[in-house]
């Protein structure tokens, strides 16, 4: 009988150690189950380090990109790299690790975290959240404790292989396998009535709190495990549905009147203060005020980013209030006013308005366009390769379930064949676009375009539009509403059927699917329009398994045409039309790959909840933020204004990927709760 030799004792401690590293977090915590040499091997902090280094999560490259150009990711918002925390990481790289996750996210999901093991198990645990895996495995092992006793440890061994065992019974349930859908804990933040209720909301992580403003005007700051009303301002002092921008313990938000902006800070920041500061607390700080009516800003710490209605970017060092940039942009599509959205980055800045093409970049180096999207087609550079969600069956999933979808190849949208160049007729022209927002992602280099039921993508911005001749690393459209569809099925005969006459292309019917919402943080996105979307821009593992699936498929075909043909004469008739080969080549191309984005959509939202209206919309490390409204039945669209046929509530909502839902609810409303007043 051959014995068995424990590899722990066999290898050195060294090499035994590395071969661990390689295991993911619920295998390496199982191992630690085996026996106490495994354990002690097991629970080496420099074992877990190297886990971490080797699956990213001290993401060495990030913060050294970070440090070149100067710039760094907090909820979703660029702020100015200072020199002293590049410091501090590489002298405690433990410390200054687990501080970069807990300053980008407003939860406590990882104040408990404290050694190399714990952030890998917590680490892993919000990936496999976020990407549908299942963390059965790893929840298990945490529960265990490691036995000293070698029988003990065959005991539990042997119970662990039971579990195991069971859990392959149930398809599904293994925790190397893919759950389907993602299925985030819901919880309501505030509610009032629709019309009182949230209008934008920005999140602190520095402070945990969330910061909103009110449909009715006002600026409120509020805790956010307790949701208690820290500091407000009165409404009286802004005007309806103020729009706020917020970064690192600055708000700006507009004052009534034209050009005119109110900055505040938070109290931690004022110097000489004369008292411990009150967390939550802001005092003003500055009015910064334009001649020119401002159409559009983004606030990115020090920087305020505003475009105007006659046609100028302006951009302030905010503590500095000091204007420091301006370009001019008269001669673009977007002069007169066309701006719908505006980011920027520390070298272009990104405008978007209405019309099939109206996506423009400008240089801030050079302060001229430097890519505008009707150029792109004009140039004859090559479009959009489009692609759409593939149906599902609604019914095989649970409730508010976000539901990893495929995509499929499809023709190019209509937009695309819209005029190149943007005058004031083609607004109402076909075929017609809104582009709401643009935002990049410095993670995959990505800038995301959002449009009305369409979102493009281009990876590698920065090289391209310095140099626009080459194409991009990437060009895709993901088009997750088709707008005719929408339009055959919701407009014609439904509660919309008044502007049915109008057509699928008319802006009118385009609006009634609601204001379209987008966020971006450290490798994904969130869309909001009329329906709810989690974009997984890393999703490099699921690209190549299509791509292995694809090229299995070509083999096939290739195999069988091969079969097919040396079965046929070696003769074959055929037309006198020119055509000499009788074999149909286009059955041996395999079909395209997707591009690596995995798409997750929320299916069977209650009917009592609507998007539609859709207002605000952030994300951090751990959750998604988004206001929704419920029961406000029979939303219509008269003149431009939506109006509800009942009286329902506007719901803040956080979409917490920390925990599944129904799991850790305790002290947490949902939806369904009986709602108490703020």
């Amino acid at each position: 009988m051959t014995q068995k030799i424990d590899p722990s004792g066999a290898l050195p401690p060294e090499t035994f150690s590395y071969l661990l590293s390689f295991l993911e977090p619920p295998a390496l915590a199982r191992c630690l189950q085996v026996s106490s040499a495994w354990n002690a091997i097991c629970t080496d902090e420099a074992l877990w380090r190297d886990q971490a280094i080797r699956l990213g999560y001290c993401q060495s490259e990030r913060q050294a990109e970070e440090r070149s150009s100067g710039i760094r990711v907090v909820a979703t918002v660029l702020q100015k790299y200072e020199a002293s925390v590049g410091q501090a990481e590489a002298e405690y790289l433990l410390q200054a690790t687990i501080q970069r996750y807990r300053s980008r996210n407003t939860t406590s999901y990882f104040d408990d975290c404290h050694t190399w093991r714990s952030l890998c198990c917590l680490l892993w645990r919000l990936d496999c959240n976020w990407s549908a895996k299942d963390t059965t495995g790893l929840e298990r092992t945490r529960a265990a404790s490691p036995s000293p006793n070698a029988d003990d440890t065959e005991a539990e061994r042997s119970e662990s292989e039971t579990a195991s065992s069971d859990r392959e019974e149930q398809p599904g349930s293994s925790e190397s396998d893919t759950k389907p859908y993602l299925l985030p804990r819901r919880r309501v933040l505030h509610e009032k009535m629709c019309g009182t209720g949230v209008w934008r909301c920005k999140i602190d992580p520095e402070e945990r709190t969330y910061i909103v403003t009110g449909q009715h005007g006002g600026i409120q700051v509020f805790d956010h495990t307790t949701e208690t009303l820290l500091w407000h301002i009165a409404r009286t002092a802004t005007r309806a549905n103020p729009h706020l921008e917020f970064s690192r313990g600055w708000m700006i938000f507009d004052r009534p009147g034209i050009g005119h902006f109110e900055v505040w800070r938070r109290e931690s920041l004022v110097p000489d203060l004369g008292r411990p500061p009150d967390r939550g607390h802001y005092q003003r700080f500055a009015v910064l005020s334009s001649t020119r009516p401002i159409r559009a800003y983004r606030f990115q710490f020090p920087y305020l980013c505003a475009a105007s209605q006659d046609g100028f970017i302006l951009i302030w060092d905010v503590p500095q209030q000091e204007l420091v940039e301006t370009i001019d942009f008269r001669d673009s599509p977007h002069r007169g006013g066309n701006i719908n959205y505006i980011d920027f980055d520390d070298e272009f800045v990104f405008l978007n308005g209405l019309g099939a093409k109206s996506v423009s970049v400008f240089s801030r180096r050079t302060k001229r366009l430097v890519w505008n999207m009707g150029q792109h087609f004009a140039a004859g550079q090559p479009p959009p390769t489009t692609w759409r969600l593939e149906p599902l069956d609604k019914s095989a999933f649970p409730e508010n379930a976000f539901v990893r979808q495929q995509l499929v190849r499809a023709p190019p949208n209509l937009w695309q064949a819209g005029p190149n160049s943007m005058n004031w007729a083609q607004l109402t022209m076909t075929p017609y676009q809104i582009w709401s927002a643009v935002h990049p992602d410095l993670k995959t280099k990505t800038l995301l375009v959002l449009g009305q039921g369409t979102v493009l993508l281009i990876r590698d911005y920065k090289k391209f539009f310095n140099n626009p001749t080459k194409p991009p690393g990437l060009f895709v459209e993901i088009e997750f509403q088709n707008l005719e569809e929408y339009y055959r099925q919701y407009i014609v005969g439904g509660v919309d059927e008044e502007v049915s006459d109008l057509g699928w292309n008319n802006p009118r019917m385009w609006e009634t699917l609601g204001d379209a919402q987008l966020t971006v943080h450290e490798g994904r996105a969130v869309v909001v329009n009329d329906r709810a979307l989690i974009l997984d821009l890393c999703s490099e593992t699921f690209a190549q398994e299509d791509s292995v699936e694809n090229t299995a498929a070509q083999n096939q075909t290739q195999m069988q045409m091969e079969e097919s043909s040396s079965s046929e004469p070696a003769e074959q008739p055929h037309d006198n039309d020119g055509d000499t080969d009788s074999t149909d080549t286009s059955a041996v191309h395999a079909e395209p790959v997707p591009p690596p984005i995995t798409v997750y959509c929320e299916l069977n939202r209650s009917p009592r909840d609507s998007y539609r209206q859709c207002s605000s919309l952030q994300m951090d490390e751990v959750g998604v933020y988004l206001t929704a409204d419920r029961d406000a039945f029979g939303e219509m669209y008269w003149g431009g204004v939506f109006d509800t046929l009942s009286d329902g509530k506007r719901q803040l909502l956080h979409l917490d990927s920390s925990a599944r839902a129904g799991e850790g609810t305790e002290g947490y409303r949902t939806p369904e709760d009986v709602p108490r007043e703020m």
